[in-house]
C-alpha cells in the first residue's frame, strides 16, 4: 500500500533526517569556530569540534551545547546570546545548503 499517508511518513521522516544532518553540520561548525578562539587547528580543532557534536546529544535543545562553550571559551569573550545566534544562523545555511 502506497497511499497518501505512506508518502506522507516518508516525507516527514526525509525531512526530520535532513534537519538532523543539518543540525549535526552546524553543531560542528560551530564547534569549529569555537576552536579558533580557543587556538586550536588542525586535528585538535576537529577533535574539539567532534566533541561539541556529542555534547548536543545530552539533553534536548541548545543549551547542552551553550552551556559547554561558556565553560570552555575564556571568561567575559563571548555571551550565551551570541552563541545562540551564531548556532542558528549556521543551522539555517546548513538547511538552506542541504
Amino acid at each position: 500500500m502506497d497511499g497518501p499517508a505512506t508518502r506522507h511518513d516518508a516525507k516527514f521522516s526525509h525531512d526530520q533526517d535532513r534537519a538532523f544532518r543539518a543540525r549535526i553540520r552546524a553543531v560542528r561548525a560551530l564547534g569549529q569556530w569555537a576552536a579558533g578562539r580557543l587556538g586550536l587547528a588542525g586535528a585538535e580543532a576537529e577533535s574539539y569540534a567532534r566533541s561539541l557534536v556529542e555534547t548536543d546529544f545530552e539533553l534536548p535543545g541548545d543549551d547542552d551545547v551553550i552551556a559547554r562553550l561558556m565553560a570552555d571559551l575564556p571568561a567575559g569573550s563571548v555571551g550565551a546570546e551570541e552563541i545562540r545566534l551564531k548556532l542558528l544562523s549556521l543551522i539555517a545555511e546548513e538547511e538552506a545548503g542541504s
